[in-house]
């Protein structure tokens, strides 16, 4: 398999699949992380995996709506489905009634320090984009909690688009 300069392995949508499935039939207690630039399937390959995936866009609405209280109770225990994350890195910076908050930094760490499941996350940023918006911290537990996979392919987008063209002029 072929790896990165740090370690991590580049993957085409097909073995990933078979990385994952096998994953799944052990049981593994780690999670998925998968990097990969815009259209290159890992959000289409996550949902398959983990039909309830939220978008990070998704939580930052729901805190702006809700607040903290939205995502945790009286106690501090996590509430709201937080081990699945689509786009990463895309979020905005939510606020409730001014109350600014990195949320998914705060929800990775809650989650980490809860002891919580880590199952699928994605991001179109790179290694080092991910440290640069999250942190070492964030980034070293997610490390510790997932297995990272960046999946290098052809662009979906790009294939629907020759194909519809190709249909078009027929």
């Amino acid at each position: 398999m072929k790896k990165n300069d740090i370690g991590i392995p580049i993957v085409t949508r097909k073995e990933l699949n078979l990385i994952l499935d096998r994953i799944a039939s052990k049981g593994a207690a780690k999670g998925i992380l998968i990097m990969g630039k815009p259209g290159t399937g890992k959000t289409t390959i996550a949902k398959q995996y983990c039909p309830d995936m939220v978008s990070s866009n998704q939580l930052a609405t729901h805190y702006m709506l809700k607040g903290i209280e939205g995502f945790v109770n009286a106690q501090g225990q996590l509430m709201y489905p937080t081990h699945a994350i689509d786009d990463l890195g895309t979020e905005v910076l939510p606020s409730h009634y001014g109350n600014r908050l990195d949320l998914i930094t705060y929800l990775i760490q809650t989650a980490y320090e809860q002891s919580r499941a880590f199952k699928m996350y994605t991001t179109n940023l790179n290694y080092a984009e991910l440290v640069d918006r999250y942190g070492d911290r964030v980034v070293d537990r997610l490390k510790e909690k997932c297995y990272f996979f960046i999946l290098e392919d052809t662009t979906f987008r790009t294939i629907t688009q020759a194909e519809q063209i190709n249909e078009d002029l027929q």
